[in-house]
């Protein structure tokens, strides 16, 4: 997931988070005791070592992260309400009663941590073997299919798993779609429990942490094929963000087991698609991080294949794509007097398809060789331009890697000269979005100095705004990790 879909994904994500580690900023400290730990220094550095170890074993144990997790939220509560901190001014004898029971139940869990068994390895071959022959189908799909940009329905329109999904004996199947619930609530939990066959029931546990996901949205249930695995889910907020609980059936009773790949972690868990599929016949769970809203083309998968009681070994593909360029109507969104249908607009719009492949390959050298074409009279013409495009934008927030195209947006546009017949023009070049949501496809608004009728000074004159679509051209690469 490239940076800038994340910054979008997390800002938006409505979801309350969940509990990575027990370091936090102490400049946010709201509790009282919460406020103990930041105040108190023998207790400050044990909070410390502990954040260390939950990350060391985080990074050490992927396979074991969600019930590590899970342990990690249950001990929090256990600390809360262990060492009861009161509010307000405390007393000595209050305050080192209370950093006495903190430090003791800090050392608890270190030593809880130190104790635990080896980590498992996420990236062993057995794992990659799967993605390397998932990469294999894919590619044979491909190159058995021609793949038109223009056409919707294009083999590299689709996501890679759905693809392959789509393709008779590739191999590559997605499971059914998930049961839905009518409400989150006990009644519906049991009375799902007893429609199964056989009827099983839910542990205290797994029925705590489905009904703690929320009532507010649709939570379904899905059966990972041929296994007694289930994972119940629900995507919340805009940026569906998902949160979700793991059970094994054992014995006719539903008990909590680890998540396959689900991550409750903000920005992991937000714009993606997550299911259950077969591969060559072996069940598997599915991280698809394909998005319409990712300037940069590229898409990535996650696959853990299910071994015998568990999910085993994971592996990753990234896949990179070539651009392709379409040319296209207008926006049907655009405003009516900024569609690129005028004759002047109509024939500016080869050369701003052409400075849009030129942005796409290196947008400051596409900059640098449009000024470079300039005389010196054209050059001053495009900075008095560029100066009151950005005057009347405003103060607007500028890329955060200039280098990189998918960095340009069209609030905050790259500014470009357009020379055309003897006469510049301003270009400001930026992927089209709409709200939040930022599409690979580019907006191109077409400007040229005039004059202003009140006040006789020079002033920009909209051309029209040429939309140049950007599709997936080739397969560049894919990497398994």
């Amino acid at each position: 997931m490239n940076k800038h879909r994340m910054a979008f994904l997390i800002a938006l994500c409505l979801a309350p988070s969940s509990l990575a580690a027990q370091g936090f900023d102490c400049g946010k400290a709201q509790t009282p005791i919460e406020k103990l730990i930041c105040a108190a220094p023998e207790v400050g550095v044990l909070d410390k070592e502990l954040n260390a170890a939950v990350q060391a074993r985080l990074t050490a144990a992927p396979l074991d992260r969600e019930t590590f997790l899970a342990d990690a939220r249950q001990w929090l509560r256990l600390r809360n309400k262990t060492c009861v901190v009161p509010a307000g001014a405390l007393s000595a004898q209050q305050r080192n009663a209370a950093v006495a029971c903190l430090a003791n139940v800090y050392r608890a869990r270190l030593t809880a941590i130190a104790a635990m068994p080896p980590a498992q390895n996420m990236n062993t071959d057995a794992g990659k073997a799967l993605c390397r022959r998932f990469v294999d189908a894919y590619r044979a799909t491909l190159a058995a299919r021609v793949n038109d940009p223009k056409d919707a329905n294009a083999p590299l329109s689709q996501p890679p798993f759905a693809l392959l999904a789509n393709t008779p004996n590739s191999g590559v199947t997605r499971a059914p779609e998930a049961q839905r619930l009518q409400e989150t609530s006990a009644r519906q939990l049991d009375q799902w429990a007893r429609n199964q066959t056989p009827p099983l029931r839910f542990s205290p546990r797994v029925r705590h942490d489905i009904l703690e996901l929320g009532s507010t949205a649709i939570t379904t249930i899905e059966r990972a094929p041929a296994t007694n695995f289930f994972v119940v889910t629900q995507v919340q907020g805009t940026a569906h963000c998902i949160y979700s609980a793991s059970f094994v059936i054992k014995n006719g009773v539903a008990e909590r087991a680890a998540k396959p790949l689900w991550s409750d972690q903000p920005g992991d868990s937000c714009g993606v698609d997550r299911f259950f599929g077969d591969i060559d016949g072996r069940t598997v769970a599915v991280e698809d991080n394909e998005s319409p809203y990712d300037p940069s083309l590229a898409s990535g998968l996650t696959l853990k294949a299910w071994d015998k009681q568990g999910f085993g070994p994971s592996c990753s593909i990234a896949f990179d794509y070539d651009p392709a360029f379409v040319d296209t109507t207008s926006e049907p969104a655009q405003e009516p007097d900024q569609k690129c249908d005028s004759a002047a607009c109509v024939a500016l719009k080869p050369a701003a398809m052409a400075l849009v492949e030129a942005v796409q390959r290196d947008p400051l050298a596409a900059r640098r060789n449009a000024v470079a074409a300039l005389s010196a009279t054209q050059r001053t013409m495009f900075e008095t331009m560029a100066k009151q495009a950005q005057d009347n934008r405003g103060e607007v927030q500028p890329p955060e890697a200039p280098e990189n195209p998918a960095s340009y947006l069209d609030q905050n546009p790259l500014l470009l000269p357009l020379l055309h017949q003897g006469e510049v023009y301003l270009a400001s070049i930026g992927h089209y979005t709409i709200g939040w949501r930022i599409f690979p496809d580019w907006s191109v608004k077409l400007e040229k100095g005039g004059k202003d009728d009140k006040n006789d000074k020079g002033a920009l004159q909209t051309v029209g705004v040429a939309f140049v679509a950007m599709r997936r051209g080739a397969l560049r690469a894919a990497t398994v990790q």
